[in-house]
């Protein structure tokens, strides 16, 4: 995913109701954004504290 893509998607969430869903997906577009610039390590250990979004 590129930088606008994300921007995008991101801005696109604005209206996305409940605001769990909202919290959810921005965390899938951000993991997507770190894993698209070499960055799997950190989502993994973001991934292992377990963070219920909804």
């Amino acid at each position: 995913m590129t930088r606008t893509e994300a921007i995008e998607a991101l801005r696109q969430l604005k209206d996305t109701t409940p605001r769990e869903a909202k919290l959810s997906d921005a965390v899938a577009i951000l993991e997507e954004v770190l894993i698209a610039h070499g960055l799997a390590d950190v989502v993994e250990a973001f991934r292992e504290l377990e963070v219920e979004w909804a």
